[in-house]
């Protein structure tokens, strides 16, 4: 991030979160940051962002952790700083956002493919999802988590088909949802849950955060949410329980 007084903004709230800021790049230039906007009755959001620049696959730290999780502006240069090892963490994709095609041409070494069903569907330029989940597996993807807001999520392996319901909740924003659900999907998988237990528990999560208007106030402790998921249940009406085709 930026060296400037948003970044110190950012990296002190995350401080205080507790998060370890041991492999935090600070240059010059600004940090990324962008306008949300919130449309009132229904939380859906629109953002313009300003990107963050994308690290240098030098400073990948690939002996840090188990697992590395980027976007688009961290795929390039994390899967190449991993071209050619074997020994390095797993690797989970945010396909939210096009990844650039020259270097993700192909999915090998992808151990978690979590894009959106649209984008899932554009990428294959198919409108049959389990078509595209398909495709995506024999890409060379280990696990796809396609998710598909209010109608929940898509789960695909070489053994593993399902369907994730979406929980229901009272939403005032969708802001950083698909972003809760990736960080929670991966803390189930770190944890040892087997991929479909963590869909469900990252599902409710992400529905729980669309609580708040920011995106993160309303983020569940892993208390609350194991609370909340002894209580409740996901529902899914027949009109919006799954679809098969992006529309």
């Amino acid at each position: 991030m930026g060296d400037d007084d948003p970044g110190r903004r950012v990296r002190e709230d995350l401080e205080r979160e507790g998060v370890v800021l041991d492999w935090l790049t600070v240059g010059p230039g600004p940090t990324a940051r962008s306008c949300v906007l919130v449309t009132a009755g229904t939380g859906r959001r629109a953002i313009a962002a300003q990107p963050a620049p994308a690290p240098d696959p030098a400073d990948v730290p690939l002996t840090a952790a188990t697992w590395l999780h980027v976007d688009q502006t961290g795929a390039r240069p994390v899967r190449r700083a991993l071209a050619g090892r074997h020994d390095g963490p797993r690797l989970s994709v945010d396909g939210g956002n096009p990844l650039d095609p020259g270097d993700f041409a192909d999915l090998a070494g992808v151990d978690v493919y979590a894009p959106s069903v649209l984008q899932l569907c554009l990428r294959y330029g198919t409108p049959s999802v389990p078509v595209a989940l398909s495709r995506a597996v024999a890409d060379g993807a280990r696990w796809v988590v396609a998710t598909d807001g209010d109608r929940g999520a898509h789960v695909r392996s070489a053994d593993v088909d399902e369907h994730v319901a979406a929980h229901r909740v009272d939403v005032t924003s969708t802001l950083g949802a698909g972003d809760v659900f990736h960080g929670a999907l991966l803390a189930g998988l770190v944890a040892g849950a087997a991929l479909p237990a963590a869909v469900r528990r990252a599902s409710a999560a992400a529905a729980l955060s669309c609580r708040g208007v920011d995106g993160r106030s309303a983020i569940p402790s892993a208390a609350e949410l194991d609370a909340y998921l002894d209580r409740e249940r996901p529902s899914a009406p027949a009109a919006v329980a799954r679809r098969l085709e992006c529309s």
